[in-house]
C-alpha cells in the first residue's frame, strides 16, 4: 500500500483511506476501539502532498484534533459523529466540547439499512426531522402544559428520561420494583464497566473516577445517587407496578410496595424503562426456582465453603 501511495502521490486530488470492508472501518464500539485505524494510516500522509482523509469510529473531539495535529491526516471522516451532532465541527472550533453529542458507536443509525426502517440515532433524537420548520437538535421547546409522566424503572435510562422531561417542565415520578439502579446493584462487587466514564454518564453530568480508570459498580452507584439528588428526581424504590389501565386521556397504574401497601398512580403518559438484561435465560429444569438458586453472581463470599454448581 505504501509503495502504491508513493508511486501515485500526486495523482488524486485527495486520498481517502479506509481499511478493509465496511464492517472493518465502521464497526461498533463493542468490537472496535475509537480511532481503530490509526496505526494503519500512520505515515501515509508523509508520502503525498495531497490532503488525506481517514476514518475509524471517531467519537471524541480530542482524538480527532490530536490526529490532525500529529499530522496523521488533514480531515476526519466523521459520518456517524455528524449524525449524532450535525454541529460537531462548529462546536470544536468554538471550544464547546462539553456541548457535543458524542457518537457512541452503537450503529443503530445503519441498522435501518438492514430493516428498511427510517434512520435513527440514540444520541440525537431529532435525527431525520431536519425538514421540520425551526428544527435544531440542541433546542427543545418546553411543553405547553405540564403533564405528569410515570416512568417505570429507576436505572440510568429511567433516571435520564425523567431528568430530560423535567427540564422541559414536565412533572415525573419514577417507580422501581428494586433499588435505584437495580441491575447495576446485581453486579459482583468492584466490577468495572466495559465503557469509559464519558460513555456511561447521564444528563450531562460528568462521571469522574479517582484513578481515571473505567468506573466500578460502586463508582457508578455513587454517581447515580448523586445525579438523582442533584436534579431532585422523585423516585420510589421497592414499589412494583402490578397493572396499568387506560382511563380517559391517561392511565391508572396500580402498585404494591415491598411491605404490601397498595397504591394508585394516575398519569397522562407512562414510560417503560425497565431495562433488558435483568431477565435471566432459564433452563426450564425442576428446582431452578428454589430459594438457594440464584441467577446473579453477586457477592461470591456468600458461597465460601459451599458446594456450588455454575
Amino acid at each position: 500500500l505504501r509503495d502504491m501511495v508513493a508511486m501515485h502521490a500526486e495523482l488524486p486530488d485527495l486520498w481517502d483511506f479506509a481499511h478493509g470492508t465496511w464492517e472493518a472501518c465502521s464497526g461498533t464500539s463493542r468490537f472496535k476501539p475509537e480511532g481503530a485505524q490509526e496505526d494503519l494510516i500512520r505515515g501515509l500522509k508523509q508520502l503525498t502532498p495531497r490532503p488525506v482523509v481517514g476514518v475509524g469510529r471517531f467519537t471524541s473531539a480530542d482524538t480527532m484534533v490530536r490526529q490532525v495535529r500529529q499530522g496523521l491526516m488533514d480531515f476526519i471522516g466523521a459520518a456517524r459523529p455528524s449524525i449524532a451532532d450535525p454541529f460537531l465541527p462548529r462546536k470544536i472550533e468554538e471550544g464547546r466540547l462539553a456541548d457535543i453529542r458524542e457518537c457512541i458507536g452503537c450503529n443503530i443509525c445503519v441498522s435501518g439499512d438492514f430493516t428498511m426502517s427510517p434512520i435513527r440515532c440514540t444520541q440525537n433524537p431529532t435525527m431525520g426531522e431536519e425538514w421540520r420548520q425551526g428544527w435544531h437538535p440542541d433546542r427543545v421547546q418546553p411543553a405547553t402544559d405540564k403533564t405528569r409522566v410515570l416512568v417505570v424503572g429507576a436505572g440510568p435510562i429511567g433516571i435520564e428520561t425523567a431528568i430530560e422531561l423535567r427540564r422541559r417542565g414536565i412533572d415525573t415520578l419514577n417507580l422501581d420494583q428494586g433499588p435505584l439502579g437495580a441491575q447495576v446493584v446485581a453486579f459482583p462487587p468492584r466490577t468495572r464497566w466495559f465503557s469509559g466514564p464519558e460513555r456511561i454518564s447521564i444528563a450531562g453530568v460528568p462521571l469522574v473516577t479517582v484513578d481515571q480508570e473505567k468506573a466500578t459498580r460502586e463508582d457508578y452507584l455513587t454517581y447515580l445517587r448523586s445525579v438523582v439528588t442533584q436534579f431532585e428526581v422523585p423516585v420510589r424504590t421497592y414499589e412494583s407496578v402490578t397493572s396499568i389501565t387506560p382511563i380517559g386521556d391517561g392511565f391508572e397504574a396500580r402498585t404494591q410496595t415491598l411491605g404490601g401497601l397498595e397504591r394508585i398512580v394516575e398519569a397522562e403518559r407512562i414510560v417503560l424503562a425497565v431495562g433488558g438484561t435483568a431477565r435471566p435465560r432459564r433452563l426450564g429444569v425442576p428446582g431452578e426456582d428454589r430459594p438457594f438458586v440464584s441467577h446473579e453472581l453477586g457477592e461470591a463470599h456468600r458461597c465460601f465453603g459451599r458446594r456450588v454448581i455454575v
